[in-house]
């Protein structure tokens, strides 16, 4: 797992098979959401998807195209993998 440190802050590449640190407890609906509204975990009122993630053209792809890596990804073979959080910096302050 490589860290990937930005002007942002740090961030890491998460675990995408289907075992439960990953996205084994998952929803269809919540990768769907993840990839479209680039929201982290499909979740609601949550931090935005960052570097790598965000960067996915996914936003362009179909429910159907999603649906698919979706159902791909939950044939994996499970490792467990906990990501650490990402450590995100304050926004800069305006110059004036």
């Amino acid at each position: 797992m490589f860290p990937a440190r930005l002007p942002w802050g740090t961030t890491y590449a998460v675990n995408l098979t289907s075992d439960a640190s990953g996205i084994g407890s998952w929803k269809e609906e919540q990768f769907i959401k993840a990839l479209h509204e680039r929201k982290w975990m499909g979740l609601d009122n949550t931090r935005p998807l960052m570097p790598p993630m965000s960067m996915m053209p996914a936003i362009k792809m179909s429910d159907d195209e999603l649906k698919a890596i979706f159902a791909y990804l939950k044939t994996t073979t499970p490792v467990k993998n906990i990501a650490p959080q990402a450590v995100l910096l304050p926004p800069a302050a305006s110059k004036s």
